[in-house]
């Protein structure tokens, strides 16, 4: 056999083991459920809104890859945004974006004063795999918010503070909290195209393109063309 074969042979026994979940050859998987939370005051009364994410992480041994790779975990996120109908037909949505696997970590991991090893990563991940609960989100690791305007023009997606909810929402509104729970609730799916309806991704991606056209490369483009589809629906 031939050290091509045998070490393709290695390559595809590990994968195969990465993908149900073993520990063959220094491989793991790691999966979870995560499902954030958001409440909102209005003059009205809270409001809130929740969306689960399927979090999977592909963990490769310290002898897998080269320098900084050497036993690297690669992340995938499969969910949508939370969507919270602040006042009637306003919405709030909290995007995939600055939120991962990393949100659960910090929110659940053990207190640390240093930087954490490879098999230090890979005990907090197993430990997350197990774990149910709920932790309330700082600030610090809160998703992005966005609103839209018109829910038929793309354009018209735009960052939210949430620091100041009133800002965009009217006096009297507020972010409450935000939190995240470790859950077996299944993925949600759904709740944004019900919003968005069938055919605001296409809009989105040509209003993108003719952006990119009109303004190139080297004009920052406004926040609805910074953001992506995949910020509001993500599949594996």
């Amino acid at each position: 056999m031939t050290r091509t074969r045998f070490a393709l042979l290695i390559l595809s026994a590990a994968l195969l083991a990465g993908l149900a979940g073993c520990d063959l050859f220094g491989f793991r998987t790691y999966e979870w459920h995560q499902k954030i939370t958001v409440i909102v005051d209005t003059p009205d009364g809270p409001v809130s809104g929740s969306a689960v994410s399927a979090v999977t992480l592909s963990v490769s041994p310290k002898w897998f890859g080269l320098g900084d790779v050497s036993g690297a975990a690669v992340g995938k996120l499969a969910g949508e945004a939370v969507v919270v109908e602040v006042l009637k037909g306003r919405y709030l949505f909290a995007l995939l974006r600055q939120y991962d696997h990393q949100t659960a970590l910090e929110a659940f991991g053990s207190p640390r004063q240093k930087v954490l090893s490879s098999d230090e990563v890979r005990s907090e991940f197993a430990r997350l795999e197990k774990l149910r609960g709920e932790r309330v989100l700082s600030s610090d690791h809160y998703p992005d918010l966005a609103t839209i305007d018109d829910l038929g023009n793309p354009a018209s997606i735009n960052e939210v503070d949430p620091r100041h909810l009133d800002l965009v929402f009217g006096p009297g509104v507020r972010l409450k909290a935000i939190t995240i729970s470790l859950t077996d609730d299944p993925v949600t799916k759904g709740n944004v195209e019900a919003v968005l309806g069938p055919d605001f991704f296409k809009k989105w991606s040509v209003q993108m393109k003719e952006d990119f056209k009109k303004n190139g490369p080297f004009v920052q483009p406004p926040f609805a063309f910074q953001i992506s589809p995949n910020d509001f629906v993500t599949r594996n």
